[in-house]
């Protein structure tokens, strides 16, 4: 039986507390919508660094590390690579989750750390959502395809 997940995580401090678009705390079972200017300014203070935006040439690699990643690992499915963050659909049980983002996170920090990015590239925390059924995972492959239109890099596996 398949244990999909869309997992989506972001730049470093891209996403931050009180965040316009939705911000949600450790633990939450919710999403917090609106905006809390107070909130997201301390948390921009809070910040060790500048926060990362992936240029073309940094898309493309953390492109190449998952396209790596695929070809060694068929549960994954489809994943989108935007400036300020990535998604992924995978077939991983969710014990399996942190590790698999550990590699992805310390595979392109160190290949972008080669064009130059130093320091922290990845947040700390990653969201994954379990697709309970096959709508609910064509819903999420649809949706991280769509983000082509955004300028997203696009892998996809191979079997599909």
């Amino acid at each position: 039986m398949l244990e999909c997940h869309l997992v989506t995580w972001t730049t470093y401090g891209t996403w931050l507390p009180g965040d316009a678009r939705g911000y949600g705390t450790l633990g939450a079972k919710e999403t917090f919508r609106g905006d809390d200017q107070k909130l997201h300014q301390w948390a921009k203070d809070q910040l060790a660094g500048e926060s990362i935006r992936l240029d073309t040439k940094g898309l493309k690699m953390v492109a190449d590390v998952l396209r790596d990643l695929f070809a060694a690992d068929q549960r994954l499915i489809v994943a989108a690579v935007t400036p300020v963050h990535c998604h992924l659909v995978a077939d991983i049980p969710r014990d399996e989750l942190s590790r698999l983002m550990n590699i992805v996170n310390g595979k392109s920090s160190h290949a972008l750390g080669s064009i130059g990015l130093k320091g922290r590239t990845w947040s700390r925390r990653y969201h994954a959502q379990l697709l309970c059924d096959g709508e609910s995972l064509d819903n999420a492959i649809a949706y991280v395809r769509s983000h082509d239109e955004q300028g997203a890099v696009i892998v996809e596996s191979s079997s599909l």
